[in-house]
């Protein structure tokens, strides 16, 4: 059999399949559940360096170009960090760690990547499609 092992840098892929952000990748166990079906990777669900408005659920919309309702959790800084340290503890493949930043303050993505580093990311995916107001 042939095998499906990738590498990119300084990341071994077990397999070519990396588990996108989102749901199945909002707790540990999820995570390790992943790992053990054979994906090579997992992008953490997103964190955010400032919750744009906390307790309650919004719909975001540009009229012709896309609606979005979100309907599930968006980690708030501490919570996305102890997910990648936790995660990191846990599995033995690449984690990305998915962040956004503050649109208007370069300093957050900064910020907020070093701390996701530091917490045991492999990589960093930049969320720039998150649509939230400055400020």
């Amino acid at each position: 059999m042939s095998s499906l092992t990738q590498t990119i840098g300084n990341m071994t892929f077990k397999s070519p399949i990396v588990a996108a952000s989102g749901p199945v990748t909002d707790t540990v166990e999820k995570i390790k559940s992943l790992e053990r079906a054979g994906v090579g990777a997992v992008s953490t669900k997103v964190t955010l360096f400032h919750q744009p408005i906390r307790g309650y659920r919004r719909m975001y919309a540009a009229p012709g170009l896309y609606n979005f309702n979100p309907s599930d959790i968006r980690n708030d800084f501490e919570a996305g960090v102890e997910l990648v340290k936790r995660a990191r503890e846990a599995v033995d493949i690449p984690l990305f760690a998915n962040v956004a930043g503050r649109d208007d303050d370069l300093e957050s993505w900064i910020t907020i990547g070093r701390a996701m580093e530091e917490a045991g990311a492999n990589a960093l995916e930049l969320n720039f499609s998150w649509p939230f107001p400055c400020g």
